[in-house]
Parts: C-alpha cells; structure tokens; sequence
C-alpha cells in the first residue's frame, strides 16, 4: 500500500509542478474557512485566558461577600476576619451628582483605607488613592467630568455634601467584577458617605467585602464554611474563578454565535472546494485516460488526485490555521478597550486543531465525489480527442465513505461547539440548508432551460448558457447563497431587535425609574410632577430585595434549582400590594381580597414558577433583609418583561412585608423637553432620589445589539468572500465553453456588446436566484432567532431583504464580467477550427 501510495506521489507532484486549474479556488475557500473558524476560537480562548489569569484582580481578592442593606454582622465579621489575611469593605449605589454643566446619575462608590487589596488605582494627575479622597476628596470617571462640565479641583455635590474632584479615574481594577451599571463612577472615602444623607433606612445600597486568604487557605473551602456557618444570612459568596459570570456567559455565547457562523464560511468553502476539485481533475484527464491506457487501475488514479488535492488543500488549511492564529494577537488592544480587560494573545492549539480538522473533513466530504468520477475516465476518449468527465454518481464504497466524513464532521462541530445543544441544531440545518439550496441550484439551472426555449434574443442566450450542463448554477447558487443567507439573517435580526428598542422609546415607556424613594416622599413627588408642565403621573410601588432560600420547608441553593431557574437564589426585586398591579393579567390561582390580613401569600410570576417547578399552592421561603418569609402561592401572573413597567418576579400580600424596611421604586413619564427640568427640580426638593434614565439605557442597549451584529456581519462577510471565490472559480472553470460560445455568436453577427449583455443578464440571474433563496433560508433562520429565541414580535423588513438580493445579483454580475472578460477578445476562427 505504501509503495503505491509513494508511485502515486509522484505522480501528483509532477503534475502540481505545471499548476492546474481551480488551485487558488481550493485554496482561497479553505483559507477562508479554517482562518473564520480558528480565529474566533483562538480569540474566545483569549478572552478566556484573560478573565482566569486577572481573575484575582478583576474580582479584588481570594473571594467577595456581597449583599445589598447592611453590612456584616459582628459575629459574621469575626468568623471572618479569623480566617482572611486582609479584607476591605466597600458601599455601592445610585445618586444623582451635581457640577456646573447640570446633573446625572452615578455609580456611587465608598471604599475603605484598605482598598484595593488587590491591583491598583491609576489616577490622572497621578497619585495614591488614599491622598485624592481624604479630607472629602473624590476620584470620577472621564466621562462624568465630560458631562458635567467638571475639572479637576472642581466641586461635585451629592445629596447633601460636596466633593473636591481630585483625578480622573484611568484604571479601577475590579471594576469589571461590578454589577451592572447605569451611570460612570464617582468614588469617595466610606467615612464621608453618612455626609450625603443619602444611607436612609431601606436606601438600595450593595455592600462587598473583597478578601484575601492565607496561602495554605482555598477560596471554595472559605465559601462553603461561610455558607454552612450563616445558611440565612443573605451574603452571596463567589470566589476569583467566579468573578465575571455575566462577562464569561456573554463571551461564551458571542464566541459560540461567531464561530457558527465561522463555520458556515466553511461549508461555503466546501461548494468550492467540489468545484475547485472538479476543475483539477478535468484538468488532468488526458493525463489520467493515459495512465489507464496504459494499465493502471482506477484506484491508482483516484489516488494520484486525491493526493493532489490532499496537497493543495493542506496548502490552503495552513495559510487559514496561521491567519487563525494571528487574530487575537490583531485584535487584543481593541477587545482591551471594550472589555476592560487584557486578552491573553497567544498560540491556542485546541481551537486551532479543530479548525484545521473541520477544513479537512469539510475537503475531504466535497472533493470525493468528482475525484471519485475522474478515476472512472474512459481511455476511449483519447483516440476521440475529447476526454470527458465520466457521468453519474461515485460508486457505493465512495457514497459510504462521504456519508461517514459527514457523520464525522458533524460530531466534530457538536463537540467542539462547547453548547451541543445548538452545534446539533446548527449541523442539522447546515445539512438541511447545503441540500435546499443544491436542490435551487440544480432547479435553476433546470427551470433556465425550460425557459430559454419561450424567450427571444439575449434573454434565450442567458437562459441557454445558465442551464447548459456544467454551467455555474449548481455551484455559485449553493456558494453565494449561504453567504447571502448568513448576511440576511443577521441583518433582520438587528433590525428587530432594533425595532424592539425603538419602539420603547416612542411607546409607553417611562421618561425615567425612580429608585431611593422614602415611603413619606410618595405625596410629594406627585405633587411636583402636577405642577410642571409636560410631565405625566408618577406610578410606584414597595421593593425589597430577597432570594428563594426554601420550597415546601426544604431548603434550597442555586444548585439545587433547574439550570433556568437558578437566578431566583440570588438577589431579586420583591414587592408587595393589595390590590393587582395595573395591567395584571392570572394565569392561575386568585388575587386576595383588597383588605386580606392573614397568613402570607404570594402572586409569581408563570414563567419564572414554571422554570422552577413551581405552582399555586406550593409553600416557598425567601430570605428578605436576612430573614426567611414564607408565603403560600396564590396566584399565578403573566408579566410582560418586554414591556418597561414595574414588573416584579414576586408580589406578596400587604401583611407580609409593609413592616419590614423598603424603600419605593416610581416611574414618571415626560415629554423630551421636560426631563431637564424635571431632573433639576428632584435635585433640588428631593436629593436622595436617583433618577434612572430610560431613553440613555435604551440607547446603550441599541449600540450594544449594533455592536453584536456588526461583529456577526463582520464573520459572515468571510462566508459570503467564500462563496465569491466558488463563483470565480466556476466561472473560470467555463471559460473554454464562454470563449466556443463568444466565437459561435460573433460569427452569427453578434457584437461584442450582445455578448456583454447576454452574459451580464445570465449572471444577473444567477445571483438574484441565490439572493432569493438566501431570503428564504436567512429569513427563517432569524425568524428562529427573534420569535423563537428572544420572543420578539418578528416583523419583516422587506428593504433589507430587496437589498440582498440585489446585492446577490450585483457581486455575480460584476464576477462573472470579469472573469469572462478575456473570452471575448478571441477570434472566432482560430477558436472554431480547434476540435
């Protein structure tokens, strides 16, 4: 087998030495591929690497406890101050801050001498950070002194004390380990926070006490003691390795996304790699009816290209693997500036590999069938001087052998998805979507020739050429498809998602939330929004933050909830009412008379009880300010979270609740022009309220979905580069049949700018015919996506879907005239004379 495979070899290398049709094709489509492929799975190991090697300093310690209201309890604090080497203790919330330029909402944050434990604060003008914030100094965020016109050396008032701004924050270490944010960072000393008046009892604040160990102590054992020591406690415990679940999720899922679609880019270079095969074999047909003239068997043949192709692929799958490579180390600093932090640039072997072995398999599944067909050439055609591509399908052992890659190839892509759930669902409609659209295009090229037969004039030549046996059809429709499906897909999911955030904005969403209310400022505040012009009436409600410690007497943890459902044993808004909030709507059960005073009871909502398996009547215990409160389900709501309202998971009865220490969350509505005023008359009359404004989350939710999308555009130009190259290539593959054809209608009269149009049309066609099946194939892929996913109302914006279509026929026309260009320069007679 040996011996053969090395006569084999030889072969094929003196063959690759004269070059051979469709070469940079197969090279070009499988570049594109595995460079798509690996490169997003060598930059999501970066990100990764990243988060786990700064994990001790984006997290500020060993381990964090953190929990809104109150601070440690003496005999918490004791527990754990014999068991850390050092600790530091910080205070977070929302406030209004006032400067020159105006007001806007902050991020406040009141640290202790200790902090950081761990990093560094780097401050512009330089300095520590313990000078900048004593004797009532603070440090801000640039874009806090940007919006409030404010200079170093300037005052910044909030609630009832003034700050001197004393820097510029550059670096704040843990601050990717914060919980969301909706304003920039102000930062003062813990000992100047009582000074604003702002730590009113049931203010929403969030306190965190970062840690470090002893070298010999381990952070789960330092968590799984605190929790078994304080069950009741309401501190949530997470360790170095845990400090950025939200960042971690969003990367894992945007890396899981970008490298789907990676792989479609691949599949498109697999159209090609079929064509790019094909042509090579035809290429070396007189070479191969030779050989068989002279004795050698067919599966020395199909080794002899096989081994050609095998080499020119390994070409194209090394220049993608090293492009792959390359990509973290590009696009480092600029993941840096909008993660907040430093990617591990570096050679990631494992999503590299994998890379390199799904743009193999890929070569291998396309390229078999038509090498399979070149070892079958007849040596008949030799004494005809026309040696032809045998006809029919590959033999039984070769479909067996195809249908295993793909089995194999799509194990490969389910195991390497890192979510196997979507890499199966993604390798079945890869499947699904490659055979629609070998049907459309083998459809197209059938339907042209039923057609060309009723047409006159250049539509009869484009037809005619378009479905000519051997035309592009089957190949460019299938190739330019998938990267037009992939482009349309992304475009109407942005546009709906768009459309969902935009639509908040001119519906009934509130000018702002209200948060730190006092009970006694409910009168007040309504009064102020009646006395100015173009604001409406102010909604609100009791909240307090709780979470789900036991069902029916048994004590629970996040582990202990389906994967769904896990976020109910962290911190959640609760609240409390007798009668149903405005707009509710059971699903089951009953609401409690507007005057009930018995046992606890407790309004969830469906969707949330569903995923925890809960129902009307169940018994379940929330932790609320570090006591348990149990309460009996009573009802069951629908809630709209899509829509901005004062939505809660959980409602209690009046009794429940109304003794414990709450604050109340409001909403108000306003016209544009009044929420300036509006914000300057809470400044004035109500200096502990935060106002959350809507229109500004809306618009960063907008740029993050923009951002998203753009990155999702930018890899699935790579599939739709692919399926432009499988076009030139099947183009370049005709053009000894263009230039016959060129010579044929010249000589019937035809002028050089009929030919142009001819073709021009046929390409036309051709590429309308791919965007039109990728409309169909992209549309339901994003339909899935909204409807399905994301539960969006799905609309169809028909302007983006005309425009790639028309984009379809605009890159297959320009293509095709170019690469059929030089067929019409030929003269007819030395063409025609040639058999």
């Amino acid at each position: 087998m040996l011996r053969e495979l090395a006569l084999a070899w030889r072969f094929a290398r003196r063959d690759l030495r004269g070059g051979a049709a469709g070469l940079p094709t197969l090279v070009g489509c499988l570049a594109l591929g595995v460079a798509a492929t690996g490169g997003i799975g060598s930059l999501s190991a970066s990100v990764r690497a990243g988060l786990a090697a700064d994990a001790r300093v984006l997290l500020g310690g060993d381990a964090a406890l953190s929990r809104p209201y109150r601070a440690l309890a003496a005999e918490e604090r004791a527990w754990v101050a014999a068991r850390v080497a050092a600790s530091s203790e910080t205070v977070g919330m929302r406030a209004m801050a006032e400067g020159p330029d105006g007001r806007a909402l902050v991020e406040l944050k009141a640290v202790d001498s200790a902090y950081p434990l761990l990093g560094a604060m780097t401050l512009d003008p330089p300095g520590p950070l313990a000078a900048a914030l004593a004797d009532g100094g603070a440090v801000a965020d640039p874009a806090l002194l940007a919006r409030l016109g404010l200079a170093v050396g300037g005052a910044v008032a909030v609630g009832g004390a003034r700050f001197v701004l004393r820097a510029a924050i550059v670096d704040e270490p843990d601050r990717i380990a914060s919980a969301f944010d909706l304003g920039p960072r102000l930062m003062v000393a813990a000992a100047d926070l009582p000074a604003t008046g702002l730590l009113r009892p049931g203010a929403v604040t969030r306190r965190v006490v970062k840690l470090t160990l002893p070298p010999d102590a381990a952070a789960a054992d330092f968590a799984r003691g605190f929790e078994a020591e304080f069950p009741e406690s309401g501190w949530r415990v997470r360790r170095a390795d845990e400090a950025q679940p939200g960042l971690r999720r969003f990367v894992e899922r945007l890396g899981l996304y970008l490298a789907l679609v990676g792989l479609s880019a691949l599949l498109v270079g697999g159209v090609g790699v079929a064509g790019a095969a094909r042509a090579l074999a035809e290429s070396r047909l007189g070479a191969l009816a030779a050989l068989k003239a002279l004795g050698a068997a067919p599966a020395t043949l199909f080794r002899i290209v096989m081994l050609e192709t095998a080499a020119v692929a390994a070409a194209g799958i090394a220049l993608g693997t090293a492009a792959g490579a390359a990509l973290p180390f590009a696009l480092a600093p600029l993941l840096a500036d909008r993660l907040d932090l430093a990617p591990a640039a570096g050679i990631y072997p494992a999503p590299l590999a994998l890379a390199a072995a799904c743009g193999a398999l890929t070569a291998a599944l396309f390229a078999l069938a038509p090498l399979a067909r070149a070892s079958r050439v007849s040596a008949g055609g030799l004494f005809r001087h026309r040696v032809e591509m045998p006809a029919g399908p590959p033999p039984r052992a070769f479909r067996a052998a195809a249908a295993a890659i793909a089995v194999l190839l799509a194990l490969l892509v389910v195991a390497g998805a890192g979510d196997r759930a979507a890499g199966a669902w993604f390798a079945g409609g890869a499947a699904g979507g490659m055979a629609a659209l070998a049907l459309a295009g083998r459809g197209v090229a059938g339907a042209a020739r039923r057609l060309a037969g009723a047409c006159r004039g250049l539509p009869r030549i484009a037809l005619s050429s378009l479905g000519r046996p051997g035309g592009a059809a089957p190949g460019a429709v299938p190739a330019l498809g998938i990267g037009l499906a992939v482009l349309v897909a992304v475009a109407l999911a942005e546009a709906n998602m768009r459309r969902m955030v935009d639509e908040r904005l001119r519906e009934d969403a509130p000018a702002f939330f209200l948060v730190d209310v006092q009970r006694g400022q409910a009168e007040p505040l309504a009064a102020l929004a009646a006395s100015l012009p173009g604001v409406g009436e102010i909604e609100h409600a009791p909240m307090l933050r709780g979470r789900l410690i036991a069902v029916g007497g048994a004590a629970v943890g996040a582990r202990d909830l389906p994967p769904e459902a896990r976020w109910l044993a962290g911190d959640i808004g609760l609240s409390f009412a007798a009668r149903p909030p405005p707009g509710t709507r059971l699903a089951a059960g009953a609401w409690w008379p507007a005057d009930y005073d018995g046992p606890a009871l407790l309004s969830f909502d469906e969707e949330s009880a569903l995923d925890a398996g809960l129902g009307v009547g169940d018994r379940v215990t929330f932790s609320v300010l570090g006591r348990p409160v149990e309460a009996e389900i009573a009802n069951l709501r629908r809630v709209e979270w899509r829509r901005i309202a004062l939505n809660f998971v959980a409602v209690f009865s009046p009794g429940a609740l109304a003794a414990a220490p709450h604050t109340l969350v409001a909403t108000v509505q306003a016209e544009e022009a009044a929420e300036a005023p509006l914000v300057r008359a809470l400044a004035d009359g109500f200096a502990n309220v935060s106002a959350v404004p809507v229109r500004e989350a809306l618009a960063a939710a907008g740029r993050v979905v923009r951002a998203a999308a753009g990155a999702i555009g930018l890899v699935a130009a790579a599939a739709l580069a692919a399926g432009v190259l499988v076009l030139a290539g099947a183009v370049a593959a005709e053009h000894r049949a263009r230039v016959r054809d060129a010579a044929v209608l010249k000589t019937l009269g035809a002028t050089r700018g009929g030919v142009l149009a001819a073709w021009l049309l046929e390409f036309a066609l051709l590429g309308a015919a791919a965007g039109a099946v990728a409309l169909v194939l992209g549309g339901l892929a994003a339909w899935g996506f909204v409807a399905g996913l994301l539960e969006i109302e799905w609309t169809f914006p028909a302007g983006r879907a005309l425009a790639a279509v028309a984009l379809g026929a605009a890159l297959a026309a320009a293509l095709g005239l170019a690469g059929s260009w030089r067929a019409l320069g030929r003269k007819p007679a030395p063409v025609l004379r040639t058999p």
